[in-house]
């Protein structure tokens, strides 16, 4: 289960960071299986209407099995799993609290570069 909160200030995003302890050295390739998981985004806190990024790495194989967005209200929510930026981003709009989820490529779409993470992750969700 992935859980977002928002506040005031914002909503944290699952993806690489750099403490510049060692430069930009060694490089990390990155990488989630949504594998099934449940997405829950809580939007009770006032937030504007803008896209909110929830997750930014290399690599993003599987699908959600069910996404829940909570306070709503009058907006509706749109999760956009991007498989070729590797990118799930929240979209919200004016509307009456529906939830939907749409899919940029596929699953098996793998970025340049990026097969050994790839191989990871599918090695790991065995």
């Amino acid at each position: 289960m992935l859980e977002f909160t928002a506040t005031s200030d914002g909503m944290s995003t699952i993806g690489e960071f750099r403490s510049g302890a060692f430069g930009d050295a060694p490089a990390i390739g990155s990488g989630i299986d949504l594998g099934g998981a449940s997405l829950t985004v809580n939007l009770t806190d006032p937030t504007a209407l803008e896209a909110l990024i929830l997750v930014d790495v290399d690599e993003i194989i599987g699908r959600f099995e069910d996404v829940t967005v909570q306070g709503l209200g009058d907006r509706d929510a749109a999760v956009v799993i991007n498989y070729k930026s590797d990118i799930v981003s929240l979209q919200l709009s004016s509307g009456t609290g529906q939830v939907s989820v749409s899919e940029i490529g596929t699953p098996d779409v793998i970025d340049r570069g990026n097969s050994e993470i790839r191989n990871r992750l599918e090695m790991a969700a065995e």
